[in-house]
């Protein structure tokens, strides 16, 4: 028996997958090999083909679309458990993320699709005559309107913001209730070392180091051997991206680039022109939106390209380890080391408290990169002078990053000999120390506030200039 060629292109036409191949077998479920990119009907499911070819495609497009995306996923929700429910989660790991994906996935069908919708509501109504159905369920039961009340603000509130980690709280809650589950799998595909590298890197990029560990875990026990190396590479490489895709969405800066040079990580910050910089774009994002003062082309030709040695120099003490401070510094700092990495700047970057100490210099930017993955701050306090005397070269372009919570300002001013300029990122709600930090530097100066309350949704963007 074959799928009816008008649904195949309906759902074709309006969902726009990737490639794939479509098999018919007699089976219990649907389900869908991420591996091959074929998606495997039931016989017995052909009936409601509308809904269940609808439900498939979504997790080749979206839903995880990819086994690396799904272990991204698995991690963060993992991450954000707490450990009783983590170890309930990881057992039933597949289950778990076929209820997450199902719940976001035929919440959203059931309102754009008036086939699948009828499909759902009749499968809904009787879902909820068991007295604990699964979170999938109460969210097909909520999108054709068979919840009220309370229950229903709760439930959309969530599924509308495809808030998977409170969905995968709710699911290990069931797990934990309801185990072993016997939920039916529709997603099929074994990970490979190249899709743990994927969901690894991401999480680097994105300064998630426990749910990295989590994943590193369920390699362990699958037996499946990845390199971190790459991952870290690949980090980069992901960091760097998000300039060049934010490129395109700026049209009017890439017609002022034809005219005017940019400002990049490891140029004097005194060749900065704000001016300039913010007339072409409203957020100033190093390297991207940033232009320099003068020009590099002069009568058809151009100077030598070079670029100074940078040091980034991070706060490695007990106050950055508090409300997403320690997240928000490792995914500025990756940021900046995928920039250098793409200019081949040398480096040295220094974590600092009560002491200094250097974990990673030259060219080496994927030590780099591990050395932020275990960036746990708790030094009891914070000195920056036994950083600045870690600083090796002259006229060094320093990163600080930090809260602004310094405690020796008054060493620090005997250190302005060495440092030439500073591009200061500050990781705290308010800039209230920022008058007093930058007295103290004495030297040209540029700072950039990013909130650790924006650190979950900051992809460098959040980076703004504040004060000269």
């Amino acid at each position: 028996m074959q799928v009816p060629r008008e649904v195949v292109e309906e759902v074709r036409r309006e969902e726009n997958p990737p490639p794939h191949i479509i098999t018919v077998k007699n089976i219990p479920t649907s389900y869908t090999d991420l591996q091959k990119r074929e998606v495997v009907l039931a016989e017995a499911q052909l009936n409601i083909v509308e809904w269940v070819y609808r439900h498939e495609v979504k997790h080749l497009s979206e839903w995880p679309r990819t086994i690396g995306k799904m272990l991204y996923h698995e991690a963060k929700i993992a991450a954000s458990l707490p450990p009783y429910l983590r170890e309930v989660f990881k057992k039933y790991r597949r289950e778990a993320m076929n209820i997450v994906y199902d719940s976001v996935i035929d919440y959203e069908l059931a309102k754009k699709s008036p086939a699948a919708r009828k499909h759902i509501a009749e499968y809904a109504e009787k879902a909820l005559r068991h007295l604990d159905p699964p979170p999938c369920d109460l969210a097909r039961a909520v999108a054709v309107g068979l919840i009220k009340g309370r229950v229903y603000s709760e439930i959309v509130k969530v599924l509308k913001k495809r808030d998977l980690e409170t969905l995968g709280y709710w699911t290990a809650l069931w797990l934990e209730r309801n185990r072993p589950t016997g939920v039916p799998l529709d997603l099929a595909g074994e990970p490979s070392p190249e899709d743990f590298e994927e969901a690894y890197s991401e999480l680097v990029r994105e300064g998630e180091p426990e749910a990295a560990d989590y994943l590193k875990e369920v390699a362990e026990e699958e037996g499946v051997r990845f390199s971190e190396d790459r991952a870290a590479l690949r980090a980069l490489v992901k960091a760097y991206d998000w300039y060049l895709e934010h490129e395109k969405k700026q049209s009017s800066f890439r017609r002022a680039a034809a005219r005017l040079d940019r400002w990049v990580p490891g140029d004097s910050p005194s060749k900065l022109d704000y001016y300039a910089s913010l007339s072409q774009s409203p957020l100033l994002v190093p390297g991207l939106t940033t232009v320099k003062r003068d020009s590099r082309r002069l009568e058809g030709l151009e100077e030598p390209f070079s670029y100074k040695a940078v040091a980034i120099v991070l706060d490695d003490s007990g106050s950055m380890g508090y409300l997403y401070k320690a997240k928000a510094a490792r995914k500025a700092a990756v940021s900046i080391l995928a920039l250098l990495n793409r200019k081949r700047v040398p480096f040295q970057l220094i974590f600092f408290g009560v002491r200094a100490k250097t974990v990673a210099r030259g060219f080496d930017y994927v030590k780099a990169v591990k050395a932020l993955l275990r960036y746990y701050p708790n030094q009891n306090d914070t000195r920056l002078a036994p950083a600045l005397e870690l600083l090796q070269g002259k006229d060094l372009l320093v990163y600080i990053i930090t809260d602004a919570e310094i405690h020796d300002y008054a060493e620090v001013a005997n250190y302005r000999g060495r440092i030439k300029e500073v591009v200061l990122v500050i990781i705290n709600q308010g800039t209230e120390k920022l008058e007093e930090f930058t007295q103290a530097l004495g030297v040209p100066t540029v700072v950039y506030h990013l909130p650790p309350s924006k650190a979950d949704e900051w992809a460098v963007r959040e980076i703004r200039r504040i004060v000269k």
